[in-house]
């Protein structure tokens, strides 16, 4: 039998770890907000996120991953900030960070988020092309990651779909294995469970099979 010699293996993580911050205001309904979208009209936590209409909450919850990301790291860099959801998705829309309609809109603009991160003193950089070893030394200079991956695949649902991106994660370790990158750490916005939502560990080999390679860095 062949043993791992664990010595080999060392865990990085970009200083602070960030706190876990869901797209939805009730983390413990994901997977019922996932499983019937109406449901987030349900959601008993939603004046949590500072919007004042439920209306308002329900039409952008769903797509809330892009913000969830950056009020992770400016929680992280900023313990004592206050900042909401509601008021930064405002931010966000004053930075032409998001197209409306939202049926019709591509996603979120990773300048326009990184010019809301700017407003924090937060500085960051877009990868239109992002590799593994670019990540990776990110973490090693204290950057955080966020990511392009596949919904499904990052949590490891059940699905046909073979498209890479389309949401968007939170990177901030990585596992190296004789210097080797073996898996990473990420927090998901939209993780069914805390399994799959915080503090996350994904193998290189599901999170290529995700990863649309592009995203952009968040750092002091």
């Amino acid at each position: 039998m062949k043993y791992i010699n664990r010595t080999s293996i060392k865990n990085i993580f970009v200083n602070p770890v960030p706190p876990y911050c869901a797209q939805y205001a009730d983390k413990d309904n994901i997977d019922m907000f996932l499983n019937n979208p109406e449901m987030v009209k349900n959601d008993i936590k939603w004046k949590d996120f500072g919007f004042t209409h439920i209306e308002d909450y329900a039409y952008w919850s769903h797509n809330l991953c892009g913000i969830a990301c950056l009020l992770m790291v400016i929680k992280a860099l900023i313990p004592k900030s206050s900042i909401k959801v509601s008021e930064l998705v405002q931010l966000a829309l004053s930075r032409n960070a998001y197209d409306l309609p939202l049926e019709l809109s591509k996603g979120w603009k990773y300048q326009g988020l990184i010019d809301v991160a700017n407003e924090f003193s937060i500085k960051g950089i877009v990868y239109p092309t992002l590799t593994i070893e670019t990540i990776i030394k990110n973490v090693t200079t204290n950057k955080y990651t966020i990511v392009s991956v596949n919904p499904q695949k990052i949590r490891l649902d059940e699905t046909t779909d073979a498209a890479k991106g389309g949401h968007l994660v939170l990177l901030f370790g990585a596992e190296l294995s004789k210097n080797e990158c073996s898996s990473v750490y990420i927090h998901n916005p939209n993780g069914r469970a805390i399994q799959s939502q915080e503090k996350v560990k994904i193998s290189i080999s599901t999170f290529n099979d995700a990863f649309a390679g592009r995203g952009f860095s968040l750092f002091r």
